[in-house]
């Protein structure tokens, strides 16, 4: 596999999202007008992230007149928005199933997307904290994946993570109708057994240089997710640990 040096200006942002979510099962913060605030905050502090180019893709049919509006006023970002119908929402496998569906259509009508070094994908609903020192961090780096593994490699965390589009296309995107949360294998297992498979195939894998704080509201639990300074002291010096024992 050729090396691909990560350059900043080579990221594209890919924020998920589902405005409306309807019936579908896990969802404990499921009202729209709540779930729009949410994006709303969310897509301010990716505009102001020193990201250059975000594709925003929605899959309920939500009115965006107030994201794109947001989004005007930053434009030293070129943001794309992607509305799929409603009827392409297909809640009853689950949440992580229509976020993969989400991304596949997004792939097929965004040639931004397709024709992208690198993909940052995060829940839309959710940012960074760190974005600044993670991206400094990132910049030169040597890999073609950047995740969070857990559960012994059979799960990984889907509300970030950072990959070449051949991943995503090749190897994420096939196992999409092998997700259904009601049998218990859910998005993050289909990208950790696309991950480990992209690696086998000879994609270069590297955990992130620091580790990801990632803020706002669980949409599964409804809670927030904002770390004290201690939990984010105790996370980073664990991540500091697995990072020492993945390179050595």
């Amino acid at each position: 596999m050729s090396e691909c040096v990560l350059r900043r200006d080579d990221i594209v942002l890919m924020l998920t999202a589902t405005i409306d979510p309807g019936p579908t099962p896990l969802v404990a913060r499921n009202d729209p007008q709540t779930r729009h605030r949410d994006y709303l905050v969310a897509l301010e502090s990716w505009l102001v992230s020193g990201l250059s180019n975000i594709v925003f893709v929605e899959n309920s049919g939500y009115d965006l007149s107030k994201l794109v509006e947001l989004a005007s006023r930053h434009p030293q970002v070129q943001t794309q928005f992607v509305s799929l119908a409603p009827e392409e929402l297909t809640g009853s496998r689950g949440k992580g199933y229509g976020e993969l569906t989400l991304m596949q259509a997004a792939f097929e009508r965004s040639v931004v997307l397709r024709e992208a070094t690198f993909i940052a994908k995060c829940t839309g609903r959710l940012r960074l904290l760190n974005i600044e020192s993670l991206l400094q961090s990132l910049e030169g780096a040597h890999a073609d994946l950047y995740c969070t593994f857990k559960r012994n490699l059979t799960f990984a965390d889907s509300r970030f993570f950072i990959a070449r589009p051949a991943i995503i296309q090749k190897h994420l995107f096939p196992l999409k109708d092998s997700v259904d949360d009601r049998v218990g294998f859910f998005f993050e297992n289909a990208l950790a057994r696309a991950s480990t498979a992209a690696i086998a195939g000879g994609f270069r894998w590297n955990c992130f240089p620091v580790f990801p704080y990632i803020a706002g509201i669980s949409g599964t639990f409804g809670t927030r997710m904002t770390d004290s300074p201690m939990t984010r002291l105790s996370k980073r010096i664990y991540h500091l640990l697995r990072r020492y024992i993945y390179e050595h």
